[in-house]
């Protein structure tokens, strides 16, 4: 077998010729390296479009569900002012005697974080990135909301049982139950804007957690405050 040693080009064009087919190799070399780049970036933007999309459907579906128990928790709420406004007027009152929970809702956002501080999300569409930052915006101000409502509604717990309320009481219940109700319209109005940023991503609520646990202070019920509480009810808790 014959092997030809490289000469050197002995014209210009012999020159031209290799210098081409250099050129042409690393021009093909770095085509198919940005392709296969490309592909990966689209890849990886895929995957995680689909884990905040689904995460956010999940958001969605809480707060569609949450709406299931607002009238009880307002109506709730409407009979705890009574029983103050009865007290602070010296007129005679029944007694609370469980107001129950809070509605609490599961609203994550750790699937957004992980992608962001990751970098993907900054591979999405700049008007797709606003997007979610809005509608993720929605669910932090109602899982802080939640949290202040909470806290709020256990110490307004203390009104149970209380037959008789002094003018410092009945002051410090109509505290909380001001803040109760100020923290239920932040969740209302984020729930709102949730659904309003969801339209414009087409994003519609879907739950894949098989586990369903009532959110209504007496799960499917709606005691009254007076009612004595049922194990059902102190159970009804909502995650």
């Amino acid at each position: 077998m014959d092997i030809h040693k490289p000469h050197a080009a002995r014209t210009w064009r012999e020159f031209f010729i290799e210098i081409g087919t250099i050129v042409t190799g690393i021009l093909i070399a770095l085509t198919l390296e940005q392709a296969l780049e490309n592909f990966h970036e689209r890849k990886i933007t895929a995957e995680a479009r689909e884990a905040v999309s689904a995460e956010v459907r999940e958001d969605l579906y809480w707060f569609d569900k949450i709406k299931i128990s607002e009238p009880c928790a307002r109506s709730r709420l409407q009979q705890i002012g009574d029983v103050l406004d009865a007290a602070s007027r010296g007129r005679p009152y029944a007694a609370a005697q469980w107001i129950g929970f809070a509605p609490r809702i599961k609203l994550t956002t750790l699937r957004w974080d992980a992608n962001a501080q990751a970098g993907r999300a900054s591979l999405f569409a700049p008007d797709e990135q606003r997007d979610y930052d809005n509608i993720y915006f929605t669910f932090i101000s109602a899982r802080q909301a939640q949290s202040e409502e909470e806290s709020a509604w256990s110490e307004l717990q203390a009104i149970d049982r209380q037959d008789r309320l002094t003018p410092e009481a009945i002051n410090g219940f109509n505290i909380l139950l001001s803040r109760v109700r100020y923290e239920n319209a932040l969740i209302e109005l984020s729930r709102l804007r949730a659904f309003q940023y969801a339209a414009i991503m087409h994003l519609t609520p879907n739950n894949t957690d098989a586990i369903q646990i009532p959110l209504t202070p007496g799960g499917e019920r709606c005691p009254p405050i007076t009612a004595k509480p049922e194990k059902t009810d102190i159970m009804s808790k909502s995650y």
